[in-house]
């Protein structure tokens, strides 16, 4: 390594080091709760930047929901929730095993039907 300040410079070895991994950094749209009625899809997407990999593959990217609870992987999900207010959380996981999860709050309210 060399440093300078333009008039003097020095230089010194250090030993090999390594920089370790960090976890991902990971942002649900929409971020804010909303609510939806039950015949309405549910649309969520998922931002993850990662200084370890230029883009974490879909597999890791896992979907859950407390009352339904595996809901898929990947960047988007567009599916149809049943009545509740779900708390729904991503999972982001680089190749260093490192995680990291987002959640958002849903309400999804059930929809009145006529009887004939």
């Amino acid at each position: 390594m060399t440093a300078s300040d333009g008039v003097n410079a020095t230089s010194a070895e250090s030993s090999e080091f390594q920089v370790p991994f960090k976890p991902p950094y990971v942002e649900i749209e929409p971020l804010e709760a909303s609510a939806v009625p039950e015949d309405e899809e549910v649309y969520l997407e998922v931002f993850v930047d990662d200084y370890q990999d230029d883009e974490i593959p879909a597999s890791r990217l896992v979907w859950t929901s407390d009352i339904s609870g595996r809901l898929g992987t990947g960047d988007f999900l567009a599916l149809n929730l049943v009545p509740g207010t779900h708390t729904i959380t991503v999972t982001a996981t680089n190749s260093g095993g490192l995680s990291t999860s987002e959640t958002v709050t849903v309400t999804v309210v059930p929809v009145l039907r006529r009887l004939p």
